[in-house]
């Protein structure tokens, strides 16, 4: 019936192998849905129709027993097909969040290291311009680079809580 399956632990493939999964369910619910419709429009095709006698193979039956047969049938593919289709959907849903969650946590995983590798990089740039200008101070005491130190300090952490 379906080329689709739900792994036991989603959180052991790869994303890769996690939307290709998500690509087969969506097709088998898109088809199941097209079928569902189908279904459903024959349904009312047979409900419509009204002739007062068939000939079948063991005797003559009225239309409508024919059809009620004919509709017996299609109403139970059909809450076959609605079943399907509502599992269909909410392991869709199960993927996309399981996907959503992983990309989620690598995104904000890479980010915090991208943002700290920056914070990082702009501290070494701070720092070699407040030792540039130290470099051509003429007469300064350790006291005024520690006090040059401690302003500098300061203002840093003024420009952070902007």
């Amino acid at each position: 019936m379906s080329n689709a399956y739900i792994p036991d632990q989603l959180h052991h493939m790869s994303k890769k192998e996690l939307l290709e999964f998500a690509q087969t369910a969506h097709g088998e619910n898109v088809k199941l849905m097209q079928q569902l419709a189908k279904a459903n429009e024959r349904v009312r095709e047979l409900e419509k129709r009204s002739s007062p006698l068939l000939k079948t193979e063991d005797g003559l039956h009225s239309k409508e027993s024919c059809d009620a047969a004919m509709i017996g049938q299609l109403r139970n593919q059909l809450a076959k097909a609605n079943e399907r289709v509502k599992e269909l959907t909410k392991e869709n849903l199960s993927i996309v969040n399981g996907v959503n969650k992983y990309t989620f946590d690598d995104v904000k995983v890479d980010f915090v290291a991208e943002l700290n590798k920056f914070a990082i990089e702009q501290k070494i740039e701070a720092f070699n311009e407040w030792l540039y200008e130290v470099k051509y101070m003429e007469g300064v005491s350790a006291r005024d680079l520690v006090d040059s130190a401690v302003e500098f300090l300061e203002q840093l952490r003024k420009e952070q809580l902007k």
